[in-house]
């Protein structure tokens, strides 16, 4: 056997010791199972095919120029998370390519967020058979997403809180009312509660009487998008796919914001918007209020490659000039409900 040469020696040394300090920092490993931090690739179906998309859609769409721009006005954490959200993607698409079963693609500092979400999921309390309990929140079922009343919606960290007491807020849609209910701690005015179908809205409905909200969320059996008339969706309860697929069909009544705000005579200080991929319409049936009264925006991105690049650009050539944030709002994935908050 051969000698290894000075240089040979260095760079496997060189190498071992790359790879123990990214161990160390960033908690990677595939086909390792940890209890509270691993991401188990067959439980991620929802969220593996808007990663394909929006990864995909980054390389056939976004040029490095293109993507710079995209980065300009981004506060100095969205830049890192948006680099951790790409980074990942790449990672994970090519685990689940390669047969991996596991990966723990967060950092610790990650993982240590992600063991509080989970012992905050943990405080849910069964107080009747039709009321469950979060803390100082009571919902009708365990249905929710647990993840807005931990971080309160990635409101905790937004500028001028008291500039929002005294106007509305939409919340579009509401589902069965977590958001709704977290946005009303945040005015003294209304919340306006959008939610278009039948079961969710009597849910809904449960949701604001549990917690003595009545005077407070206005529930509106409608659907938000670009203007008034009627439309067809293809969804589950709760709204998670617009396709055809194994899905319900469902008419549902629309309005626009603009003409909801106008005929209503309302104040806006923040438009909430998880419409299933749907927020772009959503966005130009608001445009006149947007403009005019500079609203908090809190859109979902990660339902598509195009929202994810394209929102923020149909933003800023609206000259409103907001401040941007990407915030992920659920500890323990990598895309699934990122959002995009304009100040």
């Amino acid at each position: 056997m051969e000698k290894l040469n000075l240089t040979t020696i260095l760079f496997i040394g060189l190498s071992l010791l790359f790879i123990i300090c990214i161990s160390a920092s960033y908690n990677i490993y595939l086909d390792k199972y940890s209890k509270k931090t691993s991401y188990i690739l067959e439980n991620k179906d929802y969220e593996l095919k808007n990663i394909q998309d929006v990864y995909n859609y980054s390389q056939k769409n976004v040029s490095k120029k293109d993507y710079e721009k995209f980065t300009k006005n981004l506060d100095k954490q969205s830049k890192k998370e948006l680099e951790f959200i790409m980074d990942r993607s790449l990672l994970i698409l090519n685990a689940k390519d390669l047969g991996h079963k596991f990966i723990t693609p967060f950092t610790n500092r990650q993982a240590k967020d992600i063991k509080y979400f989970y012992k905050f999921l943990n405080s849910k309390k069964e107080i009747s058979k039709d009321m469950i309990q979060y803390g100082a929140y009571n919902f009708p079922n365990d249905e929710i997403f647990e993840h807005v009343l931990y971080n309160k919606l990635g409101l905790k960290n937004i500028r001028n809180k008291k500039k929002l007491k005294n106007k509305a807020i939409i919340d579009a849609r509401a589902y069965i009312g977590e958001s709704s209910v977290i946005l009303s701690e945040f005015t003294d005015d209304k919340v306006y509660a959008f939610e278009p179908v039948d079961k969710n809205f009597e849910l809904l409905l449960k949701t604001i009487k549990f917690n003595d909200l009545n005077e407070k969320i206005i529930p509106i059996k409608m659907y938000l998008s670009e203007k008034k008339g009627e439309k067809i969706l293809y969804a589950d309860k709760k709204l998670n796919d617009k396709t055809k697929t194994n899905n319900k069909k469902y008419f549902v009544n629309s309005t626009s914001i603009d003409k909801f705000v106008k005929e209503n005579n309302l104040k806006i200080g923040i438009i909430k918007c998880d419409i299933n991929g749907n927020e772009m319409n959503l966005l130009k049936g608001a445009e006149k209020t947007i403009i005019e009264q500079k609203p908090i925006l809190l859109i979902s991105i990660y339902h598509s490659g195009k929202d994810f690049f394209e929102i923020k650009k149909w933003l800023e050539d609206l000259n409103v000039k907001y401040k941007f944030k990407i915030i992920r709002t659920k500890p323990d994935d990598i895309l699934y409900k990122t959002v995009l908050v304009a100040d």
